[in-house]
């Protein structure tokens, strides 16, 4: 059918140089691959071991957290629940209670000032945790619905940071948050 075609000019055997700048651009690339893979692992292992931290902390203290929990969901249940609470919602669509300097779930060091915490319920009874950099947010973590259990608290936020919120909802520095919030001037309409 198909005949071999032979060509007319002597073939030349080729012989497969790669050259140099391609081999050690390949060379670099692989290098650049296992130093990124090196520092995954890194950050893999430092992340394990700050969980791993966390947990025992969070253990070492849980009666206290137990009793923040119960006094921080309380407060929400019973503010959710108001007619004032709701209202307050409603019309602002997420109402903010309290807010710290923390980063990656951890206290924030002091030289990230512009840093921090919100915790924030929203029209429709979610409870978020909110991290911001300058007021831009960077990580949202829903808490739960007001129908949640209070352990979602201990198992969701840093123990500092739940001690810091029960102590604010305690003393009643939560009222003075929300009003800082609250619009300067009402608009006519």
């Amino acid at each position: 059918m198909s005949e071999l075609i032979t060509p007319s000019l002597p073939l030349k055997e080729v012989e497969m140089k790669i050259p140099k700048d391609v081999i050690d651009r390949i060379d670099r690339l692989e290098k650049e691959r296992q130093r990124r893979a090196k520092a995954e692992t890194r950050i893999k292992r430092r992340n394990a071991l700050a969980a791993s931290k966390l947990l025992k902390l969070k253990r070492s203290r849980i009666d206290e957290l137990i009793l923040c929990a119960h006094c921080v969901y309380t407060w929400i249940n019973e503010f959710v629940n108001s007619g004032e609470g709701r209202k307050l919602v409603a019309q602002l669509g997420i109402v903010g209670i309290f807010c710290a300097p923390f980063w990656q779930g951890y206290p924030a060091p002091e030289s990230a000032a512009s840093t921090f915490a919100t915790l924030e319920i929203d029209k429709d009874g979610n409870v978020f945790y909110l991290e911001r950099y300058k007021w831009m947010p960077s990580r949202e973590l829903l808490v739960g619905r007001i129908t949640f259990n209070p352990t979602l608290l201990i198992e969701k936020l840093h123990p500092d940071y739940l001690a810091q919120l029960a102590e604010h909802v305690k003393s009643g520095a939560v009222w003075n948050y929300i009003k800082s919030t609250l619009p300067k001037k009402l608009e006519e309409e």
